[in-house]
């Protein structure tokens, strides 16, 4: 039956990995676990430090919240300046951009 390890218990787990010389196959049997698990372990803990151990979709929605925002930032910057250039053009058309800068 698979064993439950908390958060404290795979940080540990990996940081005495990252500290010690064993390969991670050699190290995953002496805590008899899976290699796949460890290495997502490591992965995770790599990518988002010791909260990411917590659980994936905890991982998952902050990560999406993060990219929305920086996508809503991005949209916003897109309008201002698709908003800019139509105004320079409309300036350039009537030969007034002289006054514009």
């Amino acid at each position: 039956m698979a064993r439950y390890y908390s958060q404290r218990e795979k940080e540990n787990m990996i940081l005495e990995f990252k500290n010690s010389n064993l390969k991670m196959r050699n190290f995953v049997v002496s805590y008899d676990i899976s290699y796949q698990a460890f290495t997502k372990w490591v992965k995770q803990y790599d990518q988002f430090g010791p909260s990411g151990l917590s659980g994936t979709n905890k991982v998952d929605n902050q990560r999406i919240k993060e990219l929305e925002k920086e996508n809503k930032k991005l949209k916003q910057i897109i309008l201002e300046q698709n908003a800019q250039k139509e105004l320079l053009r409309l300036k350039l058309e009537k030969g007034s951009l002289n006054n514009f800068v």
